[in-house]
């Protein structure tokens, strides 16, 4: 990995993260208190028929994947490199998406700047909810929208209290042992793009309509990446809604984006309904995705 986007050395913080030949003692300053900062050893993954790496990923499991993200996260500025945990097809440490070099066309980011969030959501809400007047033949799904209808509420407002300290850590907290990634991007919301991501094929084709909206999220929400896996994402939201209002209005957001919901602490146990997954989301600042089936054959309970 390259050294000069990942070593930085000043007289007060030396933090280092370490390639695989690379002896990890370092030089100290001649003056000034000196903290060092041992990260885990990342390793370049390469698309099929590329020279350059994607981006990078740690071999093996990090005990405490939040703790470690939230270190990164704080060096982007430093380095360009946005951290995510890596998740896996069969819920483990090796194999698809990343092993097996699941990497597609990066996207044209100037094709996600000129999509608007508002009709990328609208477009996907109506794609699912059936034409006015129709909604009151289907009981079912005007439960699961409630409390809105066939109409597109529009964007959620944006939110100003961020996290405290302690929620951060207790969200992060939720992260189980996982191999960390590393993907050269300016911001968190273009992640997916920059790294060629396959996860969103069935669902949008190319991922930069999801780009676009997680662009918005981290505009609004201060909601981003922290992990990615084969078909599914997991967002954190720094500052997330606090009354049962305006979380349901990202909850109806949430619905649109993606095929389930999978709250991190019910594992195996997904929400279909605005309403649930309003209530999840006010409990953990954790927004888990799953994004691998079609619009048109989304499942509506």
């Amino acid at each position: 990995m390259s050294q000069r986007s990942l070593r930085r050395e000043q007289k007060t913080e030396i933090w280092v993260v370490p390639g695989e030949e690379e002896d990890v003692n370092v030089g100290v300053p001649a003056e000034g208190p000196v903290r060092v900062v041992q990260l885990p050893v990342f390793k370049g993954l390469y698309a099929r028929e590329q020279d350059a790496p994607v981006m990078w990923a740690t071999g093996k499991p990090v005990a405490d994947p939040g703790r470690v993200w939230q270190a990164l996260a704080g060096k982007h500025p430093d380095t360009g490199l946005v951290p995510i945990v890596l998740g896996f097809l069969d819920g483990g440490h090796t194999g698809r998406p990343w092993d097996n070099a699941e990497f597609g066309l990066r996207c044209d980011l100037a094709a996600v700047a000129r999509l608007d969030a508002a009709a990328v959501l609208a477009g996907q809400w109506a794609a699912v909810v059936p034409a006015q007047g129709e909604l009151e033949s289907d009981p079912d799904l005007a439960a699961i929208l409630a409390p809105y209808g066939e109409q597109f509420p529009g964007l959620a407002p944006a939110q100003e209290q961020a996290l405290t300290g302690a929620e951060l850590a207790a969200g992060l907290g939720w992260l189980g042992p996982a191999r960390m990634g590393l993907v050269p991007a300016a911001r968190p919301a273009d992640v997916l793009a920059r790294a060629g991501y396959h996860g969103t094929a069935n669902r949008y084709g190319t991922a930069e309509p999801l780009c676009a909206v997680l662009r918005s999220w981290e505009d609004r929400f201060g909601a981003v990446l922290a992990e990615v896996g084969f078909a599914h994402i997991r967002i954190l939201a720094r500052r997330p809604p606090r009354t049962l209002p305006h979380a349901q209005a990202v909850a109806a957001e949430l619905w649109t984006m993606c095929d389930q919901f999978w709250p991190i602490d019910h594992h195996g146990q997904a929400l279909h309904d605005i309403g649930s997954i309003a209530k999840s989301i006010l409990d953990i600042p954790i927004w888990p995705l799953w994004l691998d089936q079609s619009v048109s054959s989304r499942s509506r309970g």
